[in-house]
């Protein structure tokens, strides 16, 4: 079967296609612990990134749709909560609760660079979870103490393979030039 077109129908298939711009909704809320605000909250979800203020308070940009959010800080059980957000609207999720933990989880805090600059975007793998360097070439994720082989890559770049040591209450760095 052969299909014939002519310049005039492709002229009007050309033109009716549109583009169509979708405004990011806003994520937001107020982290709390025992009734009091709680400051310096990681608040993550797919490559994006927050903290929490001296209120409590976080706010974040982000393109419309389905979210899972972590919130998680030294000494205190890391907290996963869903939330819609809106084209052009606010999905406000407060409160969130987070308890003190005796079981002290310890974060990884991943800087990366090239020749001095952040790469953004770059994949993290680590104990089975992948995540994203962010705009500042930063990929932050709390985990429960103990040694993890981390596998950062990106196109373009050399891959880099090496261990951290998780200890319970404290942030371990590594930075990486790629």
């Amino acid at each position: 079967m052969t299909v014939s077109l002519v310049a005039e129908q492709i002229k009007k298939l050309d033109t009716s296609l549109t583009s169509v711009y979708v405004s990011p909704g806003t994520l937001l809320g107020t982290v709390v612990a025992e009734g009091s605000p709680l400051a310096g909250v990681l608040v993550k979800t797919n490559g994006y990134t927050s903290y929490t203020n001296s209120n409590g308070y976080f706010e974040m940009s982000l393109p419309a749709g389905f979210y899972t959010v972590l919130f998680s800080k030294s000494g205190y059980t890391p907290v996963t909560t869903g939330a819609t957000v809106p084209a052009g609207g606010i999905e406000d999720v407060s409160p969130i609760n987070m308890s003190p933990t005796t079981t002290d989880v310890g974060f990884l805090l991943i800087v990366v660079t090239s020749g001095g600059n952040p790469v953004s975007g770059a994949t993290v793998k680590c104990n089975g979870s992948t995540g994203y360097t962010n705009v500042n070439g930063q990929y932050e994720e709390s985990f429960w103490p103990g040694s993890y082989t981390i596998t950062v890559s990106k196109a373009g770049y050399t891959t880099w393979t090496g261990e951290a040591e998780i200890i319970a209450g404290e942030t371990t760095r590594l930075d990486i030039e790629m």
